[in-house]
């Protein structure tokens, strides 16, 4: 990028308003989005949280989702110009199983105290541990994850990787029968009572539904849809990929499953729900079978708003974990967006402009990402990101401030961004 003075543009005065989720995808598979109601609907504007109903909000938000098919091959891929984050393997203390559990906690990039970061759990399988979704192959969550974020399709958010099977008999192990499997399903309790509560004091999270999110397959997708079901004034975003039976009694090739819920229970209470809801499946599941699409089925039935989609010739494995991966994670953190109107912007690129623009709007340096492009015009690739973090990273941006050619995108709260014109 060539480095030279520049003076910005006359005042912007434009009201810049960001769609809810963000941008559709181009290519869309076969969804069924479902509002409640029988009919889909367009999404709006997205609006203040306190101004409509939870279900309202969940309804607007998900009418606006467009599932892809698959993972693009170049999210699966790690790659040596990416930072994946730290990896921290440790132990929480379980009151639910009256002893020490694991956890795998991955730090995003660019970790540091004074920031705030939403926070993603993510559920393995059936006979799977803490190891289960991390790895770093295809289905990867943290590889997928961590080429979003670099490449501006996702949000930074810190992934949790906790060990499912909640037995307080440390002897005991999963197997197909109802009391072997029971464990499952008291993970909800240890979820909320003692993981959430270790992730808060020890972690900079930012607490609240509206930052937090629950991805699962298989296994892990059943005691999605549970978590979400039994909390949902704490799980803002649930994503159930090929969802094992046993959400409600029915039986299977393995058992017969007693059920968390009856069918009639598989509704949200007091229009209380998560902002996004996702129930995919491969369309060849020979493992799970028809029991993702039954569970959509009674969603649906129950007027729940929720998506649905099936991944084409995808069985109990790739590519249905890594696209409900990629889906889900393109729309978290990112839907409750609130209009903003840029009265005022700095009418000269110099230090005391942007002193009053950053205290004008009450934000920090370090919710900004800043992209500096060398011809916004024509749209050149000629670009860098970056994060500021610290003192040299601020240090850098009032240089291409006083001296650059300059595009602030503001991800801080509320959602919005601004475009200082080039002169």
């Amino acid at each position: 990028m060539k480095i030279k003075l520049k003076t910005l543009s006359a005042l912007l005065s434009a009201s810049l308003v960001l769609s809810a989720c963000g941008s559709t995808p181009a290519a869309s598979a076969s969804v069924n989005v479902s509002t409640g109601e029988g009919v889909q609907t367009n999404q709006a504007e997205a609006q203040p949280e306190e101004d409509v109903k939870n279900m309202d909000k969940a309804k607007e938000i998900m009418a606006g989702i467009e599932p892809e098919e698959t993972c693009p091959v170049s999210l699966t891929i790690m790659k040596t110009d990416v930072d994946y984050g730290e990896i921290i393997k440790t132990t929480y203390y379980s009151t639910t199983c009256e002893r020490d559990r694991n956890v795998n906690i991955v730090l995003p990039a660019g970790y540091f105290e004074d920031k705030k970061y939403p926070v993603m759990y993510i559920l393995h399988g059936i006979f799977g541990d803490e190891n289960s979704m991390l790895g770093d192959g295809s289905s990867g969550a943290r590889v997928i994850i961590g080429n979003m974020v670099k490449e501006g399709t996702a949000k930074e958010m810190i992934l949790v990787f906790p060990n499912m099977y909640a037995s307080k008999d440390p002897n005991q192990a999963p197997a197909f029968d109802p009391e072997s499997v029971k464990p499952y399903d008291d993970f909800v309790d240890d979820l909320v009572t003692d993981l959430m509560p270790f992730m808060e004091e020890n972690y900079s999270v930012a607490a609240g539904k509206k930052n937090t999110a629950v991805l699962g397959f298989s296994m892990g997708g059943r005691e999605t849809l549970n978590i979400a079901f039994a909390h949902p004034d704490l799980i803002g975003y649930a994503c159930a990929i090929a969802p094992a039976p046993g959400l409600v009694p029915g039986k299977d090739w393995a058992m017969e499953h007693p059920g968390t819920y009856t069918e009639d229970e598989i509704c949200f209470p007091d229009e209380i729900m998560p902002y996004v809801l996702i129930d995919c499946a491969g369309d060849k599941d020979g493992t799970v079978g028809s029991f993702p699409k039954s569970y959509h089925e009674l969603m649906e039935k129950n007027g729940v708003p929720h998506v649905w989609y099936e991944i084409p010739g995808s069985d109990h494995g790739d590519p249905a974990i890594s696209s409900g991966i990629y889906n889900f994670t393109k729309y978290v953190f990112t839907c409750l967006l609130s209009p903003v109107t840029v009265i005022w912007s700095p009418v000269n690129s110099n230090l005391i402009s942007l002193i009053i623009f950053f205290t004008v709007f009450g934000l920090s340096f370090s919710s900004f990402l800043i992209d500096c492009n060398s011809n916004f015009f024509s749209y050149s690739v000629s670009s860098m990101t970056f994060t500021v973090s610290t003192t040299s990273d601020f240090l850098e941006v009032l240089h291409l401030l006083l001296f650059g050619d300059l595009i602030i995108k503001i991800y801080s709260n509320p959602y919005a961004f601004a475009l200082l014109e080039k002169s």
